[in-house]
């Protein structure tokens, strides 16, 4: 039934590439709109052997000394971080997101919207600042192609090697004699079955390198690692050798006439796009900004780390991103405000409305204000069933006008702010609120009568009573008609 309501409520068509329609699947309602859990018994649940009787208190054994503790396990130094790291959203999602929250108007939790950004990579960005060190310059060093962060300069040159390669080099075959000395066994890999050098092959980390950055960019090193196999056999390693004959170089593309050709080994490459190139490729910077998805192609080291926890930390309880996303919805002119015992954040596009004594609504509008007047906490699931009592079955076509109605009166009382709906569907109807003006009206009569309690009646107050009087007078004169009068 609720959907019934929704295809006339939130009808609208999506834009953008992220999907958000996790939005719907999640419950953002409130805490106090859910049943409170029942209070335990103090007399403990039936089958418990737990005596509610209080034990005497002992000192330990016959000698009278303290009790003994049992040994707890201390909780583990927690590492001082090397990294100063917060997240913000992406801005492509978050548009997504703001677009949502205004065509549905329903209210969400503010750790919930965090939560829900913290949960994909590609919804937020990475803040990374150093810790200051005494006698330590710390820098990031940025790959300008995708804006990777690094930590050292030999990092950065090889992330770019492995993912960007081909834009600046490209690997040859030529002739070569083939490598010499004693080799009895080769390794191989299990994935792809190409083999890849005997272990003691100087060369051994560069091939096992090149192929898994060639041939498995999607599997991780260390499962390609565990995935190598040893082959002992004459016959493959013959065939190892007779392979080796034609050799892999490295090209440069885009040269000047000082700069060499070739390269013979990745190392070498590496060491001049470090030496010549560094500033056409990388940037150094005090403070790294990157997408949440360049975590996964971070290397091990303390940035990775330090982001890793931090962002554990803020799925767990999201205080710091939550504050920062509060100022964002701010300053888009989001309601923002808390509600319940615990205090709970809440978000909306929609500014809440105060109904008065005076405020008039329609009819169908009214009455359905007096059913969640006298109905908090309900459901707008629970509305078709509940207010209009029609069934699930079968409906005529007049009913289901109603419904359509129905809907649209719901529609338009949260999009005013008179009705506020949680992401659960819990609909909550704010209490009529005497207007100002009779508020004010009220303080200065009591404020008056507290003055004529003390010092009597004032002469204005004399005044106005004789000019009130006169009024009467003469508009009872006006009101009866005299005898001699025509009628």
């Amino acid at each position: 039934m609720d959907d019934e309501l929704s295809k006339v409520t939130d009808e609208v068509p999506s834009e953008g590439t992220v999907d958000l329609s996790v939005l719907e699947g999640l419950d953002f309602g409130p805490d106090w709109g859910r049943k409170s859990p029942q209070k335990k018994s103090s007399e403990g649940s039936p089958g418990t052997t737990r005596s509610t009787k209080k034990k005497p208190f002992r000192r330990g054994k016959a000698s009278g000394g303290p009790r003994s503790r049992s040994k707890i396990d201390k909780p583990t130094k927690k590492l001082d971080p090397d990294h100063l790291v917060s997240f913000f959203p992406e801005a492509i999602p978050f548009a997504n997101l703001i677009r949502e929250m205004k065509t549905t108007c329903r209210t969400y939790s503010l750790f919930d919207l965090t939560k829900l950004i913290l949960e994909k990579p590609e919804r937020f960005v990475v803040m990374a600042t150093p810790v200051e060190k005494p006698g330590e310059e710390a820098w990031y060093f940025v790959t300008k192609p995708d804006g990777v962060a690094f930590t050292t300069r030999e990092e950065a040159c090889a992330h770019l090697m492995d993912h960007h390669g081909e834009s600046f080099f490209e690997v040859v075959q030529r002739e070569s004699e083939g490598p010499k000395g004693s080799f009895t066994v080769v390794n191989k890999c299990g994935i792809t079955g190409e083999l890849l050098a005997p272990p003691n092959y100087h060369r051994y980390a560069e091939f096992i390198r090149e192929h898994h950055t060639t041939h498995l960019p999607n599997v991780s090193f260390e499962k390609f690692q565990r995935r190598i196999e040893t082959e002992k056999s004459p016959e493959t390693v013959d065939a190892w050798l007779e392979g080796m004959k034609k050799v892999r170089v490295y090209r440069l593309k885009d040269r000047s006439e000082e700069e060499p050709e070739i390269f013979e080994t990745r190392e070498a490459l590496q060491r001049f796009l470090i030496g010549q190139r560094f500033s056409k490729l990388i940037k150094k910077v005090r403070k790294a900004r990157f997408s949440g998805i360049c975590l996964a192609t971070l290397p091990s080291g303390t940035l990775k780390r330090d982001v890793e926890l931090a962002l554990g930390e803020q799925i767990r309880y999201p205080l710091t991103t939550a504050t920062m996303l509060r100022r964002n919805f701010r300053k888009m002119k989001f309601a923002v405000y808390k509600r319940g015992s615990k205090g709970i954040t809440f978000v909306c596009a929609i500014k809440r409305k105060i109904r008065t004594p005076e405020t008039v609504f329609a009819s169908s509008l009214q009455a359905l204000l007096d059913f969640l007047d006298h109905n908090p906490k309900s459901r707008k699931s629970e509305l078709i069933e509940r207010f209009l009592g029609f069934a699930p079955e079968e409906r005529t076509e007049e009913q289901e006008e109603t419904v359509r109605q129905l809907a649209r009166d719901l529609r338009w009382l949260v999009t005013e702010g008179y009705v506020t709906e949680f992401a659960d569907g819990t609909l909550l109807l704010s209490p009529v609120t005497p207007s100002p003006k009779a508020t004010s009206g009220k303080a200065k009569q009591k404020q008056k009568a507290r003055n004529l309690t003390k010092s009597g009646p004032s002469e204005e107050t004399q005044i106005k009573k004789e000019e009130s009087s006169s009024i009467l007078q003469l508009d009872d004169t006006e009101a009866k008609p005299s005898a001699n009068s025509e009628s």
